[in-house]
């Protein structure tokens, strides 16, 4: 997209410019409402968790990118100042005082309203919250400018307010003016900016997961799901405009880190990492918007009958998730990193070529990864935790899988009280996909459509072959405990 911006608009700067308005303009005119109306629809079968387990009952390995549990939160918290009804009175004399000696627009005035808004705050009154933030941006633009540091706290605590009433789409809008006051005041090269970038790419990266984790996410290419106006854009309009956005702000993070050269900053190795998920989702986008439960299970898409992962035309998503997989590694190493960390990037790199149907190159990675485990004197133990675990970790690791604990924003340490379990036995191939799937015994209320999806759900996704003595095992035979609850 980059790239035919650059094309039109004749250079990078300025197609990126252009893009970055446009879909600010996207998600500024269109409500996340939305989001809110659809969790109100009746519940479904893909509202069904999977936890998979071995047959002992014991919990599987840490992944080797944990998936974060998808959410929408305040970025920032409101201060605990223990403020009460006496405090707010006494904030509202001073002020009237102020307003009669120094006038209405008193530089002292913005101080004590933004005060005053973080006590109504604390007592759960957030529509008075907002009058008073208001009142305190509005001295603040008078007396010291229309871009300006103090804004900063106000719009943050803006934000904290919209979301505490449920007003998702007004707290976007306050994100992005966030992101506008932090450009227009450092520049869109500095690195003050990162930390807004980075706030807004996690936002937006939230709201997209959050559209795909509905009740009714499967309906997200039905446009009737919700009332809206005549033109306002359809849900997988919204949602990937978020997710587009997310891409930009990473990205956008990364380069200001790059240019300054801060190759040690910490933060880049997780921005990196968002960056891949967004690309990932991307290449995605044809399979979500046939069915966002199993977007990399295109059967049905063409033929009816067949499936396929094949992501081979997504070129540029493939390149950037790999050169995003590579600056992560050179990272790791100029920060001096633990051989271990950068074995599991190694490895999480030949997970993004398997995905991308790359299996030849996923399986020298993987050797290469094995390799450099022993190189750097770690136990067989350790090696094997990772390359040879008891199941199979299915893919990808760094996104929630369909009917998955992070996929309905379950902690993976959360007690779950489970309707029953499937035990099925499988066959892996030295290329991930699974084989000959056999229910060998089940306990529970469990349906002919709950084991269709099962099977839908294993046949869906890659799963990391295991290696034994160095080499990928060509028939590997795994059978897998499946605890499920109906949501």
């Amino acid at each position: 997209m980059i790239l035919a911006a650059e094309y039109l608009y004749g250079s990078a700067a300025a197609g990126k410019l252009v893009l970055r308005r446009c879909l600010a303009v996207i998600l500024t005119v269109t409500s996340l409402a939305y989001c809110a109306t659809a969790l109100s629809q009746p519940s479904s079968l893909n509202r069904v968790l999977f936890d998979p387990r071995p047959l002992d009952g014991s919990p599987l390995p840490v992944p080797v990118l944990a998936v974060p549990v998808p959410a929408m939160q305040p970025q920032t918290e409101v201060r605990d100042l223990g403020l009460d009804a006496q405090t707010v009175a006494r904030y509202l004399d001073d002020i009237a005082a102020e307003e009669l000696d120094e006038g209405p627009f008193a530089p002292d005035l913005m101080e004590q309203f933004l005060a005053l808004g973080e006590a109504y705050q604390q007592g759960g009154n957030h529509e008075e919250a907002l009058a008073a933030f208001e009142k305190a941006d509005y001295i603040s633009r008078i007396n010291s400018g229309l871009h300006t540091p103090q804004q900063f706290t106000i719009v943050e605590n803006m934000i904290a307010s919209h979301l505490a009433r449920g007003e998702v789409d007004e707290a976007n809008s306050r994100q992005q003016y966030l992101l506008f006051l932090n450009r227009q005041y450092y520049g869109d090269g500095s690195l003050e900016v990162v930390p807004a970038l980075a706030t807004l790419g996690h936002w937006n990266l939230d709201a997209f997961r959050a559209m795909l984790n509905q009740r009714n996410a499967s309906n997200l290419t039905i446009e009737h799901t919700a009332p809206r106006g005549i033109n306002a854009p359809s849900p997988r309009l919204l949602a990937f405009a978020n997710l587009y956005q997310a891409r930009l702000n990473f990205y956008d993070a990364i380069s200001n880190l790059l240019q300054h050269q801060r190759y040690d900053d910490p933060r880049l190795i997780g921005l990196e990492r968002m960056l891949i998920e967004t690309e990932f989702m991307a290449a995605s986008r044809e399979g979500i918007m046939h069915n966002p439960d199993f977007y990399m299970d295109m059967r049905g898409a063409y033929t009816g009958t067949r499936i396929t992962r094949s992501r081979r035309s997504n070129q540029v998503n493939f390149i950037n998730g790999r050169n995003a997989h590579e600056r992560i590694r050179i990272y790791q190493e100029a920060m001096r990193m633990e051989p271990l960390e950068v074995a599991k990037t190694i490895i999480s790199l030949a997970d993004w070529h398997l995905l991308f149907d790359r299996q030849v190159g996923a399986l020298d990675l993987y050797r290469e990864a094995s390799r450099y485990m022993r190189e750097h004197g770690m136990d067989q133990a350790r090696i094997d935790a990772l390359l040879s675990p008891a199941i199979p970790q299915q893919l990808p690791v760094f996104t929630p899988l369909p009917h998955s604990r992070a996929k309905f924003g379950i902690a993976p340490d959360a007690s779950v009280d489970y309707d029953g379990h499937i035990d099925v036995s499988f066959r892996v191939s030295r290329f991930g996909n699974a084989g000959r799937i056999e229910v060998v015994d089940q306990q529970g209320p469990v349906t002919a459509d709950m084991l269709r999806r099962l099977r839908r759900l294993l046949n869906s996704t890659p799963f990391r072959p295991r290696f034994i003595a160095g080499e990928p095992a060509t028939k590997d035979e795994v059978t897998v405990r499946y605890y499920f609850e109906q949501l």
